[in-house]
């Protein structure tokens, strides 16, 4: 073998290694993108994350599992403002009907006074006309007939007197109970200022108007159960028209298990009587089937 052979051969050699070199600098470096995207998460362990696909899915659900708490909330929410509606118009009546009364009863008050200061006058009158009238009598003034008809017409004057007293009495045990009835409802109508200014504070607070005919779609806070369901997805619920609810109205519906709740989705009202109501089951909620014995909600317990 000549020199230029053996020059080749070396080279050669060199060159297998500079290769070898790079094949094994390569495969450490490889990644394999399959795995990065596919490894499931029975593979998952140091350096090996979960795919790509899986947490993908992992954070769609998340997504989802938020948008059903955001919906819910919403509903809860609108629920809350309906019942601060409620009690601002109840507040607001039972004031005005207590201003109406406290007004009558004013005018009662006013009436009574007159009517005792009337009595009083009248009873003075009669004591001073009796007294005038035995005077007479026993000074001799007048003959025997006309002392016989003025001793009738002091007994007459007498009874009357004792009448009237009586009438005074009467009257003025009217006007205490007046003046304590009037303070009662005095203390009534400063309690209900009160709470009527609290609730329209709170309304201001969460951008609300006093008009309860702006939340009729939403559903009073109620809670019952399923009774029977149907295949064409109808349900028969133990809540109806007594409780608040009205067609359209919209609950939530979930099973109690031992360890936690079960969200089976969302029904709607079609009809309904005192003691039940007729729901369609909506199918983009629906969760799970629904069963005899599920709860009912107007919102989703906590």
């Amino acid at each position: 073998m000549n020199l230029l052979g053996k020059i080749f051969i070396v080279l050669i050699f060199v060159m297998s290694l500079v290769f070898s070199s790079m094949v094994v600098a390569v495969y450490s470096t490889h990644t394999n993108w399959r795995d990065v995207v596919m490894r499931p998460a029975d593979q998952v362990g140091p350096g090996k994350e979960l795919g790509l696909r899986y947490q993908l899915e992992n954070e769609r659900q998340l997504v989802k599992q938020l948008q059903e708490r955001l919906e819910a909330l919403t509903k809860q929410l609108n629920a809350e403002k309906l019942a601060y509606q409620q009690a601002v118009a109840k507040l607001e009546t039972e004031y005005a009907s207590l201003s109406n009364e406290l007004e009558t009863m004013r005018q009662t008050h006013a009436q009574l006074v007159e009517q005792n200061t009337r009595a009083i006058a009248s009873l003075q009158a009669l004591q001073e006309e009796t007294a005038s009238l035995r005077a007479e009598v026993e000074g001799g003034i007048v003959g025997g007939q006309k002392v016989i008809g003025l001793r009738e017409e002091i007994r007459l004057v007498q009874k009357d007197r004792d009448s009237q007293f009586q009438r005074v009495v009467e009257l003025t045990d009217e006007l205490n109970q007046t003046r304590q009835q009037l303070e009662v409802l005095r203390e009534q109508s400063t309690r209900l200022a009160q709470e009527l200014a609290n609730a329209q504070s709170v309304l201001r607070k969460f951008g609300l108007k006093p008009q309860p005919e702006l939340y009729e779609d939403v559903p009073p806070e109620v809670e019952g159960v399923i009774l029977a369901t149907t295949p064409a997805g109808n349900v028969e619920i133990s809540i109806g028209s007594d409780d608040g609810l009205v067609k359209g109205h919209k609950l939530e519906v979930y099973r109690i298990q031992p360890d936690q709740a079960m969200y089976l989705g969302r029904i709607e009202v079609l009809e309904t009587y005192p003691d039940r109501a007729v729901c369609r089951v909506i199918p983009e909620y629906r969760k799970g089937e629904m069963q005899r014995g599920d709860r009912v909600a107007s919102k989703i317990l906590n």
